[in-house]
């Protein structure tokens, strides 16, 4: 709807590149200008010269926007991880801090996914770790595992209580982007 908005204030039906760049999964991405243009490079979208704007062919009209319908029940487990997911690791070991996790995942997750959060490690050993969302996602961190000083720590996907007791103990910002991503 923003960006529908947006393309259709500009008698051109231009949308600022600055506007796609601003987009919370792009930046989540970490996607610059450049990897942007590569993308259009085949597409039958217009893209300015200088790369500042991007419309649709010819300024074609838009299509017409319908309203997505509302539903304000609770997300089932299939669900639980639609705006990002949150694992744990069991077993951490004691001399291990929560950084030591952070670098071996970043050495696993796909190229420019970095996780939100990763708690310290509890004194039972758990450590917890809120990634954002990216494509085959559960599937990756379902096999996900990590040599951490020395010991092999697979990685598990936090449902029901666990989940809901992390979710309340998560920094406010985190939460928010999980919301928006969800």
């Amino acid at each position: 709807k923003f960006f529908s908005e947006k393309i259709a204030s500009d008698a051109e039906g231009w949308l600022e590149m600055s506007l796609v760049l601003s987009c919370n999964k792009m930046k989540a991405m970490r996607t610059s200008k450049e990897d942007v243009m590569a993308a259009l490079k085949e597409s039958k979208l217009e893209l300015k010269e200088d790369g500042s704007a991007v419309r649709r062919p010819g300024n074609a009209p838009l299509p017409k926007l319908e309203s997505k319908p509302q539903h304000h029940q609770k997300k089932n487990a299939a669900h639980a991880h639609d705006g990002g997911a949150v694992v744990v690791f069991k077993g951490v070991p004691a001399e291990q801090s929560w950084t030591s996790i952070k670098e071996k995942m970043a050495e696993k997750l796909p190229e420019k996914v970095c996780p939100w959060h990763v708690s310290e490690i509890t004194d039972a050993g758990h450590c917890y770790v809120v990634c954002p969302p990216f494509q085959g996602d559960m599937d990756f961190l379902q096999s996900l595992e990590l040599d951490v000083g020395g010991a092999k720590l697979k990685c598990d996907l936090c449902y029901g209580e666990p989940l809901q007791a992390l979710l309340k103990k998560l920094p406010k910002h985190i939460r928010d982007k999980r919301e928006k991503e969800a």
